[in-house]
């Protein structure tokens, strides 16, 4: 009964003897634990010799340990790790307790060996688990506070041209048959103006919340580049006129790996930027490339405007900082374009940059994943 009873506990002991100086006992739990037979376990003389099958990391402190109680007489209490002829290893707790007589002289010395691998498998996943939350806490805490952040930007941006919108449709409205023509023409580009950036504010909010709510479940189909860059840039095509801005896409007969929408929304913004700091007779060029590891395309969208400082740069994908900057013709932005950039592009295992100098010119590469064949 008390056997059972150890080996379910996994509970092996040995008993070493001061009078014989050897081991006059080994359980046959313990020899189970040490992957030994009670035959193999017999012919042990001493205590260190259970240390053959301590790795190689724990071997000089468990004899060190035995060594310091048996010489004092002590108790002592170890965990270490044992590895069998397969390689497999088992986590060991072992705790010594010295029998001495009554004037101290040790007599025996008994060691109790168990087998703790299960409960340090046990402790290990709940260890993992509690990291997993921890990690989990945090991705939640950092996405609750981007999203606050994220609409005071668009709270303030909306503000602006709805209040231009509004001010000046009721000017038009109130006063329209006592102002000269030009001055309608100026109101009416004012309001067209302020409702297109509304428009463009509104569709980048649409494409942050699709992913909010799909919850990173991307469609992933076989994206032709050259369609989505024209179906992308197709709204655009007003805006690049007015200011002389040349617009060509090099990318005819790359295909990459990817959601079409939203490939889609990452061109507009890149190119909207690119037209929006373009001198008049400026070019915007978006082309693509396989990547060195040949897993990923490379798709750059290059302009050559006024660029940027290294210090804009250093800011440009924070949402904390996504703020509007002006255009070459005052031209207002959305505010949180790139920061949606950078969102679907990591969404897509891929990565952004951009490489800009002032008076130089900007270029935004991105990756996207490639078609495998």
């Amino acid at each position: 009964m008390l056997g059972l009873a150890a080996h379910l506990a996994h509970l092996g002991h040995w008993i070493w003897s001061q009078d014989e100086s050897r081991l006059t006992f080994c359980s046959e739990e313990l020899a189970r634990i040490h992957d030994l037979s009670p035959d193999d376990m017999g012919g042990y003389a001493h205590p260190a010799q259970l240390a053959t099958t301590i790795v190689l990391a724990d071997r000089s402190r468990y004899l060190a340990a035995v060594a310091a109680a048996l010489a004092a007489p002590c108790a002592y209490e170890i965990e270490y790790q044992l590895e069998s002829a397969d390689g497999a290893r088992k986590f060991i707790r072992e705790i010594g307790q010295p029998i001495v007589d009554d004037q101290g002289k040790l007599r025996r010395f008994i060691g109790t060996v168990q087998d703790i691998s299960e409960a340090k498998r046990r402790e290990n996943e709940l260890a993992r688990a509690e990291e997993e939350l921890k990690r989990r806490t945090a991705e939640l805490q950092e996405s609750n506070r981007q999203k606050d952040t994220l609409f005071s930007i668009i709270a303030h941006d909306l503000r602006s041209p709805f209040n231009s919108v509004i001010g000046f449709a009721d000017l038009l409205a109130s006063s329209a048959k006592d102002l000269p023509a030009e001055k309608i023409g100026e109101y009416a580009q004012i309001v067209r103006d302020a409702a297109g950036d509304v428009h463009t504010l509104l569709d980048n909010l649409l494409a942050w919340a699709a992913i909010q709510i799909r919850d990173a479940g991307l469609k992933f189909t076989a994206v032709d580049l050259a369609v989505i860059a024209a179906r992308g840039t197709e709204p655009l095509a007003r805006m690049a006129e007015v200011k002389g801005v040349s617009v060509t896409h090099d990318v005819a007969g790359v295909t990459v790996m990817g959601d079409a929408d939203l490939i889609c929304i990452v061109l507009r913004n890149l190119v909207s930027n690119g037209i929006k700091f373009s001198e008049a007779g400026g070019a915007v060029r978006t082309s693509a490339a396989p990547t060195a590891c040949g897993r990923f395309v490379c798709v750059t969208v290059r302009d050559d405007g006024i660029g940027m400082s290294s210090a804009a740069k250093a800011e440009l994908f924070a949402l904390h900082t996504a703020t509007s900057q002006t255009g070459t013709y005052g031209e207002k932005g959305a505010g949180i374009g790139l920061y949606l950039c950078r969102d679907i592009v990591s969404r897509h295992g891929g990565e952004i940059s951009v490489d800009s100098a002032p008076g130089r010119g900007t270029a935004f590469h991105f990756t996207l994943p490639a078609i495998q064949k």
